[in-house]
């Protein structure tokens, strides 16, 4: 997405479907976003402002199934990308709380991290929702057939106490009776380092099977 025909680089792939908005008429998002947002106090004039920002544009974009999703952060933080995203965009029917996922990749190997940047303290009914969501997203979207599923802390299963321990073990029972919970190998609480080495795992959960 371009804010103006200038910004385009000159060596920009052709196959890729393009938004400038300079050009486009912006009329229908407007709109949609003033009955979107008028209970909350939204003229249509902020509207027909706000819709000429391109993270605001692209989450009304994915909203509207024109898109299959939007990619953010050159230029915005992250508050920019998710406020249009949760006010225009919201959640799933099914979902009980919104949550983000870290997907990083390199070679063969693939990691998902949740949730690294809404829920700050979620509670471990909270903290369970969030962990279904990541192994549906995990199974749905990035079509992981093994999920290996760590429910990270500061302790390996019992080599630890307090009550963030407690939560993570809370947690763990609470998505292993799940359905969704049956579509991933779960363990918790587990460090990082026996979440990540082979050879620390064997020595500090011994009886999983990763």
């Amino acid at each position: 997405m371009f804010r103006t025909m200038d910004e385009i680089p000159a060596d920009f792939d052709p196959r890729i479907k393009r938004y400038v908005i300079e050009k486009m008429d912006l009329s229908k998002y407007a709109t949609y976003l003033f009955k979107l947002r008028e209970k909350k106090g939204m003229t249509l004039e902020v509207a027909q402002q706000e819709v000429q920002k391109p993270n605001v544009l692209a989450s009304l974009l994915v909203k509207l199934d024109e898109v299959d999703g939007e990619v953010c952060g050159k230029e915005y933080t992250t508050k920019e990308t998710l406020k249009p995203a949760l006010q225009i965009i919201k959640t799933s029917e099914t979902a009980k709380i919104v949550s983000s996922v870290m997907v990083l990749e390199k070679n063969q190997e693939r990691l998902v991290f949740a949730d690294c940047a809404i829920n700050v303290y979620p509670t471990a009914e909270e903290l369970a929702e969030i962990t279904k969501s990541t192994i549906k997203f995990a199974k749905d979207v990035l079509q992981i057939e093994k999920i290996n599923l760590a429910m990270l802390s500061y302790s390996t299963l019992n080599s630890g106490v307090g009550e963030s321990v407690d939560k993570v073990k809370a947690v763990t029972k609470l998505v292993e009776e799940s359905d969704v919970g049956k579509l991933a190998s779960i363990c918790g609480p587990m460090q990082f380092d026996a979440a990540y080495v082979e050879e620390v795992r064997k020595q500090k959960a011994p009886k999983l099977d990763w």
